[in-house]
């Protein structure tokens, strides 16, 4: 009895050892060197204290960071090299704020799947690549404000998180992104919160008078979209899946006349005209 009384000592000795609370005053990263030896400079370091931050032109990855669990201060990440928050992968809470800002080669937050808690505001902007907000779902704590704008390319919005945020009436700042994600009321009829109420297009068509290419941008979630190319006696011509933002069709080969578009997803079924030259 006493040796398993001493062995469970042992064990418990041995994980608080393995995960400490470190840097009170934060830290900043500004090369990779310093991630990738980050578990060598700061053995058992697992729970930050204060602010973490990124600044550096060479970081193109976080893979050093694997063992932190959570961060105290706020996550500033301002990295145009970086594709990819993997790394990051046990991050489970940030308690003052996240600002993701100026990363032009991020095109999702994957790598952010575990982390449930974001305290403080949460600012998204400036992001060139950044097409959808995948990666972030399972927040279930969200700030009182979020600042999504300036995202050329973002358009997939209405991840489960930010889908419960607008519900309960969260505060949001949303604008200068891709279609759906331009407003919150944008987001809301991604999310079918009040689909009901909206009758608004979901997608743009240009140019409305084509000769060769047509250029369709969808505000329906990538991968849940059909599209369907109909001449006016409603005959299909051609099937597409939404894969993305933008789609683009070749329509060199079409007759001169009027078209249809449909795009159908789970909850509506959008249609609109062209002109083929």
């Amino acid at each position: 009895m006493k040796k398993i009384y001493l062995l469970l000592i042992t064990i418990v000795v041995f994980n608080v050892a393995n995960a400490q609370s470190c840097l009170h005053d934060g830290i900043t990263f500004t090369t990779q060197t310093q991630i990738d030896n980050f578990q060598n400079d700061y053995p058992n370091c697992t729970q930050i204290e204060g602010n973490v931050t990124f600044n550096g032109s060479n970081i193109t990855n976080l893979d050093g960071l694997s063992a932190v669990t959570s961060v105290g201060g706020t996550v500033s990440i301002y990295l145009n090299s970086l594709k990819s928050l993997e790394g990051l992968n046990n991050l489970t809470s940030i308690g003052e704020g996240l600002y993701l800002s100026y990363n032009d080669s991020l095109i999702n937050l994957e790598g952010f799947e575990n982390l449930t808690s974001i305290g403080g505001m949460v600012v998204i902007e400036y992001n060139q690549s950044l097409t959808s907000l995948k990666g972030i779902d399972n927040v279930t704590s969200l700030p009182g404000l979020f600042s999504i704008k300036e995202n050329d390319n973002l358009c997939d919005c209405s991840v489960q998180s930010i889908c419960n945020y607008l519900a309960g009436s969260g505060t949001a700042w949303i604008e200068y992104n891709a279609p759906g994600c331009n407003s919150v009321q944008e987001i809301e009829m991604a999310c079918g919160v009040g689909m009901k109420e909206h009758n608004e297009t979901q997608f743009n068509i240009y140019p409305n008078l084509s000769s060769t290419m047509l250029t369709i941008e969808s505000s329906a979630l990538p991968g849940k979209t059909d599209l369907t190319l109909l001449n006016l006696n409603g005959q299909e011509l051609k099937n597409y899946q939404i894969t993305g933002c933008k789609t683009q069709l070749d329509i060199s080969n079409l007759p001169a006349g009027v078209y249809i578009v449909k795009l159908r997803n789970e909850t509506r079924i959008q249609i609109r005209e062209f002109i083929k030259e």
